[in-house]
């Protein structure tokens, strides 16, 4: 019986549950879910490894929320013969190669791209990386190399530049001048990398050799120094100057020039860089220590002071600055004419007669001499009590382009007169022509003509460069300086113009000037192909248009190859012009900037003249035109 109540005490307190409801559990928490992974992240996602070498991956489970999830992972390569991997996710290299390692939480798994690849050590730049200039283009290359100096193929390069302004450089390495200035270019692979300074030069815009002519004795040795400036005027260093000369025979020029003399006679030296192109003339004398008159006047007063100077030298140029002896003068017929000190002692080669006069009137040649040195010989003097005096006048200079003979000549006829007051002078007299200044040699011709009735007409042949100066002189007159055009016409040029109306133009103006091409009718054949440079001063000016007037089968390309310097190429497979005839091919607007005052000058300068086959067909010229800003 005791069981019994046991058992129904025990049924009673089910019972007494059952009603509370703790047959449903109500009223009690059960614990969360466990969260499970969604996704793993793999970090580093992409990497590379040399052979033998290892790396250590790291892999986080996460749930579809993003959050952390802690999870087993397991760890798998996609190419075990390239990179294998352990169960701490640590991956080792075996061959060149890629493989694919996965970490796996489940059913999430994320992956990483492995790359086994022997390292880059070095990388060598390859290609011309000597100076450019604006607008000039140039490709470079580059090889990566192992620590054993084993070429690396198929690694990607990648170029920079320190100063994207001055050069550019693109993904394949093609670098392009900007404006002139000095950058850093490097190429990069991997870790490794190369650079090397690259230089964006100044064009040159000019060239001058100094000095612009020299005398010298068999075996003397003299240079010249060439001076290059910009557009702007500024002098340029550092370029490469070739030099050359006509007459080896007579002088010879070294590559940095130095000109030798050999024999007497006369050569000129020839100086090129970028294409612009400078002479000067050497004349080689057998040397003879003498004395000259430097100064002596055409006419002169009574008793007025000659101021004459006498020069010791062995060349007629050089001054014998070591000499120091007495300089005496006398009149050449004996004459007792002289009044004052007729005795000078040389300073410094020279010896100057201040005080030395002529006593009457008349016409009188004065002889200096001096102890070991050749005497001099004076041009005539006119003492007389009237101040006129005699001319010298110059007629008009016919020029004759010679096409055949010495390159760069032509033949002048040149007809000078002598004048006093009354007139041309009747008595013949000696009429001496020299090339006073320029790079000019007279080949031929007699260079002393006597007059008839006043007139001495000159037949002579030239050679030159550019336009040169002639001076006549003829005893007892006054010398005449005359400049003649240069003995090497340009057959084929182009002429900067503008209107006549635009010699003002105000602040804020525009000017527009045209490029015609003009052909000779002497010249060899017709130009196909022509590249010319528009320079102004850009503080003051900007170009603010321009267009091309050729017909449709023209090609113009124009670029900026400096602050205010604009090069033009234009080309055709026919001719630009034909013989004889002028085109106009390009015209130009230029802006008159705020604060600009004064005479601005616009210069074009012709760079090149092709044929059809690419030759060149005329040498260097420049145009000028030039406008007042009020």
């Amino acid at each position: 019986m005791p069981r019994l109540g046991s058992f129904r005490v025990s049924c009673l307190a089910l019972l007494v549950l059952s009603a509370c409801g703790g047959g449903d559990r109500q009223g009690v928490s059960n614990p969360a879910p466990r969260p499970v992974a969604t996704q793993v992240v793999v970090s580093p996602a992409a990497a590379t490894v040399a052979p033998g070498a290892s790396l250590s991956l790291t892999a986080q489970p996460l749930s579809a929320a993003g959050a952390p999830v802690s999870a087993t992972v397991a760890w798998s390569s996609s190419a075990p013969a390239v990179a294998s991997v352990d169960a701490t996710g640590r991956v080792t290299g075996i061959t060149s190669g890629q493989a694919t390692i996965t970490a796996a939480a489940g059913a999430a798994s994320g992956s990483a791209l492995i790359t086994v690849a022997i390292p880059v050590a070095t990388v060598a730049i390859g290609g011309d990386t000597a100076a450019l200039f604006p607008g000039g283009t140039r490709q470079l290359s580059a090889t990566p190399r192992d620590a054993s100096g084993a070429v690396l193929p198929g690694r990607t390069i990648t170029w920079g530049t320190s100063a994207a302004s001055v050069v550019t450089v693109n993904t394949s390495g093609i670098i392009t001048a900007v404006a002139p200035g000095q950058v850093t270019i490097t190429a990069t692979a991997d870790t490794a990398s190369a650079r090397f300074t690259l230089t964006v030069l100044r064009p040159v815009a000019s060239i001058t050799l100094e000095p612009d002519s020299l005398v010298l004795v068999p075996g003397e040795s003299r240079a010249f120094a060439a001076v290059l400036r910009d557009s702007g005027g500024v002098q340029l260093t550092g370029r490469s100057v070739n030099f050359a000369g006509t007459l080896p025979s007579v002088a010879t020029v070294s590559t940095t020039g130095v000109v030798t003399a050999v024999t007497p006679g006369r050569a000129l030296v020839v100086a090129t860089v970028e294409g612009r192109v400078d002479t000067a003339a050497v004349r080689v004398v057998i040397p003879e220590a003498r004395l000259v008159f430097d100064r002596v006047p055409g006419q002169v007063r009574p008793g007025l002071g000659l101021g004459l100077v006498v020069r010791a030298t062995r060349t007629g140029v050089d001054t014998m600055r070591s000499f120091s002896g007495t300089v005496r003068i006398r009149d050449e017929a004996g004459a007792s004419i002289l009044l004052g000190t007729d005795s000078v002692v040389a300073r410094n080669g020279l010896a100057v007669f201040d005080e030395l006069a002529i006593a009457t009137a008349g016409s009188y040649r004065l002889r200096a001499s001096a102890t070991a040195l050749s005497p001099a010989s004076s041009t005539p003097i006119v003492v007389s009590a009237t101040s006129a005096l005699p001319t010298i006048s110059v007629g008009q200079v016919q020029r004759t382009v010679l096409t055949t003979g010495v390159q760069g000549s032509s033949r002048y006829r040149i007809p000078v007169t002598l004048r006093d007051s009354a007139g041309p002078i009747a008595t013949a007299t000696p009429v001496r022509v020299v090339v006073a200044r320029g790079p000019g040699v007279i080949l031929s011709g007699a260079a002393t003509v006597n007059t008839t009735a006043g007139v001495a007409t000159f037949e002579l042949v030239i050679q030159g460069t550019a336009s040169i100066d002639l001076e006549f002189s003829a005893p007892g007159f006054q010398s005449r300086v005359q400049a003649i055009d240069s003995p090497s016409p340009s057959l084929t040029s182009t002429a900067l113009q503008r209107s006549a109306a635009d010699s003002v133009v105000p602040v804020g103006g525009r000017i527009t000037l045209s490029a015609t091409l003009t052909h000779s009718s002497l010249a060899a054949e017709p130009v196909h192909a022509t590249t010319y440079e528009l320079s102004w001063n850009p503080a003051e000016l900007t170009l603010s248009g321009d267009s091309t007037t050729a017909n449709a089968s023209y090609t113009i390309n124009r670029s900026a190859v400096a602050e205010g310097v604009l090069r033009v190429t234009v080309a055709a497979s026919s001719p630009l012009a034909a013989l004889g005839a002028s085109v106009l091919i390009h015209r130009f607007t230029l802006a008159v900037r705020e604060g600009a005052r004064g005479t601005q000058q616009v210069r074009l300068t012709s760079l090149t003249y092709l044929g059809a086959s690419g030759e060149s067909l005329a040498t260097r010229r420049t145009s000028d035109v030039s406008f007042r800003v009020p």
